[in-house]
Formats: structure tokens, C-alpha cells, sequence
């Protein structure tokens, strides 16, 4: 089933702000996933379809944590914290 416009623009703009390992990782499973050549300069041309949306929103749940950059502190200090004292 064909993405609607929209859709496909918001795909676009969630992708470019990833951070580039993450980016990286998800280009290359998608290329790998939907057969696209390496040739390929960018797969942003190949996002057309519902099971393309699916597969990129399952890709980004199964690798994104949802934390800020300051949750991730205070979890690591935290953890310091705890090793330290016992």
C-alpha cells in the first residue's frame, strides 16, 4: 500500500535527525531488508510503502532508547554510585 506524502516527509525528517551510527545502521538493514543496491546513493527515494513505514518504525523501537542525553547521566551515576558503595 502506497505512504501517503505526508507520511513519507515525516519519515524523512525523523531519519535525519538520528544520529549517524544509528542512521548508518538502519540504511543498511533497510538496503539489505528491500534488496536495494549499494548503488544506491540514499534509500530516501525507495520509502514508499506501508511495509517500508512498518519496518522502519520496528527498526527504531528495537534500537532507540527514549531517554534525554541528562537520563543517561544520572542512570550512569547512579550505577557508579551503586558499585562504589558495595
Amino acid at each position: 500500500m502506497p505512504l501517503p506524502a505526508d507520511t513519507i516527509q515525516q519519515l524523512h525528517s525523523t531519519l535525519r535527525s538520528l544520529p549517524r551510527p544509528l542512521l548508518d545502521s538502519l540504511t543498511h538493514g533497510f538496503r539489505r531488508r528491500f534488496q536495494v543496491p549499494e548503488s544506491a546513493v540514499t534509500i530516501a527515494d525507495r520509502i514508499t510503502l506501508q511495509c517500508h513505514h512498518d519496518w522502519i518504525e520496528a527498526f527504531l523501537v528495537s534500537h532507540w532508547e527514549v531517554r534525554s542525553p541528562d537520563q543517561h547521566r544520572e542512570v550512569r551515576s547512579g550505577d557508579q554510585h551503586q558499585s562504589s558503595s558495595g
